[in-house]
């Protein structure tokens, strides 16, 4: 997604804001900075279409705060592409006064550290780039991705965390939640009740679980049930115009 930068009439210098691990007590105030970033049109793009179904992880999310104001967010969710998992980046949102404080840069720098750490090889977007290009991500490798909605293949950009071979070949197939993936939070603006089901789809945390299958109902009896005896038919009344 392309990062919003939000200019506020009451922004003034300051120190370079804080960098923390997104809580779940921010997501009132992520929803508010996403909603004056991006507005509602935010809800029909491609990106939102992969949050949908992947699954978001807080542990690689990251906020910017001056004090007690939220100035900027980025989040990751985690998805496949063929055999491959990887890390959607994005939505990333930040206040004019922080971008001028390298805030944007400084997000984006400490999501993919953390997604390096947590074993990810590749980072994947949708954004701009001439900003994101000086961060290390680039399309050369992307021409084969399909996203779920229309996307410029010149916006969907990769970075490569590590050497490694998988990570030297372009990427092929269609983005999709990872295997045995669970969905955990729903995304601003929808409605559980609205979002068919999905593969990799589930509405309680940790990893997703065979659910139970019922046991089948008891069989038929194998042997039929006995035949009825015969009923003798009751004597027909005499007619009254036949001779007994």
């Amino acid at each position: 997604m392309t990062a919003a930068f939000i200019p506020l009439a009451d922004s003034v210098p300051s120190p370079a804001p804080d960098i923390r691990l997104e809580t779940p007590q921010d997501g009132p105030a992520i929803e508010a900075l996403l909603d004056h970033a991006f507005g509602p049109g935010r809800l029909a793009k491609a990106s939102e279409r992969v949050r949908e179904f992947a699954p978001l992880r807080t542990d690689l999310s990251f906020c910017a705060w001056e004090g007690a104001r939220l100035v900027g967010v980025v989040r990751q969710s985690e998805i496949a592409v063929g055999e491959r998992r990887l890390i959607f980046l994005g939505p990333l949102a930040v206040d004019a006064a922080a971008r001028r404080l390298g805030a944007g840069a400084r997000l984006v720098e400490a999501a993919c550290a953390a997604a390096a750490t947590a074993g990810f090889a590749e980072v994947l977007l949708v954004g701009d780039p001439p900003f994101f290009g000086r961060l290390g991500f680039s399309a050369e490798a992307t021409a084969g991705v399909v996203m779920p909605g229309p996307v410029d293949p010149r916006r969907l950009l990769l970075k490569r965390l590590r050497d490694q071979e998988q990570g030297q070949t372009p990427l092929e197939g269609a983005v999709t939640a990872p295997l045995g993936a669970c969905r955990t939070r729903l995304p601003s603006g929808y409605d559980r009740a609205r979002l068919p089901g999905r593969p990799g789809w589930c509405d309680r945390a940790g990893p997703a679980r065979a659910r139970p299958v019922p046991a089948p109902p008891p069989p038929l009896p194998s042997t039929p049930f006995p035949p009825l005896p015969p009923r003798p038919l009751p004597p027909s009344p005499p007619h009254p115009l036949i001779p007994a």
